[in-house]
């Protein structure tokens, strides 16, 4: 394993002034493999563990690895294919070869038993695991797996149905043919219900625990559209004259897309153009985490490079001569992406190199006006260096009170030394003020220098009643 760069904590030489900065966030990239064979796998996947999995050459086949952020293990050893890789936030293991097999932390176990091909397995957080499977070489059907019994979820003779995805509700959205074209379905658990009807393709499905479903269809004939079904109402997200393609959804309904070699994203109300260049910031499938961070790999003039947007600014947090891409991001920020090291393509992992947490003492977070917030932040130092940064939190308050609350910090800048490897943590509480306005609240938290460098960000939403 490669430590490839580490950014020192440096002295801290000028005033960390009293609003919220802007620059870059700080990563520390680590190569996690280092072998003369291919690690392959669109999109090698991470938990919110920093749980790594992926697939790669063993000299003779491709096998499933697992990176826990220390070590490395081989989840398969057999003379045949296992690719596709999924892993659930309890770091439980799903993936697809001659059968679909999953790992549950400790144990493997074999979960079909025929002789049809299987692709795609998806995994939820409870365990539940949905894929397709290829019979007589032209139908494709739904399968889910609960944690005890398979159940086929279409039964349609030549009509191909392919892509599931689940939630962790075990809702399962999927692309299927109707007979003239393909369309996007939905399986609550009971039912399965259309949610397109009409006479083009509707494509790549994703669904977030909400329940809400995004795709693309072909709209006008001549380019795709994005839309979105909230649970009652389907919205079109766009409405112009190139593609719109690849979506993906957050848990708060936050949707990015690439279009037009550009990446958008819409926050439930307007949608941002986040890039502006000459460049392709295509690649393929960006994607975002609950944070509203994304992450794609785009072109820098030069090579492809992984780039993440924290809200606020856009970093390159590969940065090199090579060829990065296929990303990853978790809920803390960390991404993961396959790139070449000069002779074959290696497995990547990119940390803040300090980064913080803010966690409230109620989920949901509701307060009445005279009552006590009361949060837990910590600072993690994610370097094997020592030194000081500075802790501070500011609010942005519902609108129209743009300017309400006080601007500048609510508390710090805090200095905390911080060791190697280390973490502080402290229990912070305030009580709301009568006065403030109903509304939404964002609370949040800054973890940097006094140079105005920011290593992390993090935040909490929470409700003046």
């Amino acid at each position: 394993m490669k430590k490839l760069f580490s950014i020192f904590l440096v002295p801290i030489i000028a005033i960390f002034g009293t609003e919220a900065v802007t620059s870059a966030l700080v990563y520390e990239v680590t190569q996690i493999t280092d072998n003369s064979y291919e690690n392959w796998g669109w999109y090698p996947q991470i938990n919110d563990n920093g749980y790594v999995v992926w697939f790669g050459w063993d000299g003779s086949d491709y096998e499933i690895f697992l990176y826990d952020g220390t070590t490395t293990t081989q989840l398969s050893d057999n003379s045949y294919d296992d690719f596709s890789p999924q892993i659930n936030a309890n770091g439980y293991v799903v993936w697809g070869g001659v059968h679909i097999f999953l790992y549950d932390g400790t144990t493997t176990t074999q979960i079909t038993d025929d002789s049809h091909d299987k692709h795609d397995p998806q995994i939820n957080d409870n365990g539940y695991v949905v894929w397709y499977a290829v019979y007589g070489g032209s139908d494709r059907e739904i399968f889910l797996y609960d944690g005890t019994t398979t159940t086929q979820i279409t039964d349609n003779l030549f009509y191909n149905d392919y892509n599931p995805q689940i939630n962790d509700n075990g809702y399962v959205v999927w692309r299927g043919s109707d007979g003239s074209d393909y369309e996007i379905f939905l399986y609550d658990g009971v039912t399965t219900t259309q949610l397109t009807n009409n006479s083009y393709d509707d494509m790549s499905p994703q669904i977030n625990d909400n329940g809400y479903v995004v795709w693309q269809g072909e709209h006008d004939d001549s380019d795709d559209e994005i839309f979105l079904y909230d649970g009652s109402t389907t919205t079109q997200l766009t409405n112009n004259s190139y593609d719109d393609m690849s979506p993906q959804i957050n848990d708060n309904g936050y949707v990015v897309w690439w279009g037009d070699d550009e990446i958008f994203l819409y926050n439930g109300t307007a949608t941002t153009q986040i890039t502006n260049n000459n460049y392709d910031d295509g690649g393929f499938f960006p994607q975002i985490n609950d944070n509203g961070y994304v992450v794609w790999y785009g072109w820098d003039g030069s090579d492809y490079e992984i780039f993440l947007y924290d809200g606020t600014t856009i970093t390159n947090i590969s940065n090199n001569s090579y060829w990065d891409e296929f990303p990853q991001i978790n809920n803390n920020g960390h991404v993961v992406w396959r790139g070449w090291d000069g002779s074959d393509y290696e497995i990547f992992l990119a940390v803040p190199v300090c980064e913080c947490n803010l966690v409230p003492d109620d989920i949901p977070t509701e307060i009445p006006r005279g009552s006590p917030l009361g949060f837990q932040a910590s600072v993690t130092n994610n370097t094997d260096l020592s030194g000081k940064v500075y802790f501070a939190t500011y609010l942005t308050p519902p609108l129209p009170y743009t300017r309400y609350p006080l601007r500048g910090w609510v508390d710090g800048p805090y200095g905390l030394y911080m060791t190697p490897q280390g973490s502080k943590s402290g229990h912070i509480s305030h009580t709301i003020p009568s006065y403030w306005p109903v509304g939404t609240y964002t609370y949040h938290g800054v973890v940097g220098q006094r140079t105005g460098v920011v290593y992390d960000r993090c935040e909490f939403n929470f409700q003046v009643e």
